[in-house]
């Protein structure tokens, strides 16, 4: 029996397509992924880290840096913890959002 593909690559796999399906822009993604990663992990327990801006100045960089960020846990580069799983599938639109839950009930029975 050959190997399936782990949690964490069945997602990557799924919101990669998602994102580019629905032509949302990365930034825009990565925006909602922090957003809803900001209001639904406490910060003890964030294993993720972005980057807030604090002023218009460095807001640029910061949305440039959480994309960057959001795109390395989708390619593995970063390791895709737990916490930050349920926020890259929520900041995704519907129906694109339930097409990847949909698919990983069916996966895991």
């Amino acid at each position: 029996m050959g190997k399936r593909a782990t949690r964490s690559q069945v997602i990557a796999t799924l919101v990669n397509a998602a994102v580019l399906e629905s032509r949302t822009q990365w930034n825009a993604y990565a925006a909602e992924v922090v957003l809803h990663y900001h209001d639904t992990v406490a910060v003890e327990d964030r294993d993720v880290e972005f980057h807030v801006a604090t002023t218009a100045d460095n807001h640029e960089r910061a949305t440039r840096l959480n994309t960057q960020t959001v795109r390395r846990i989708l390619s593995g580069e970063i390791r895709m913890c737990v916490d930050i799983e349920e926020s890259l599938i929520n900041a995704l639109p519907d129906p694109y959002r339930d097409h990847v839950l949909a698919e990983l009930l069916g996966r895991d029975g």
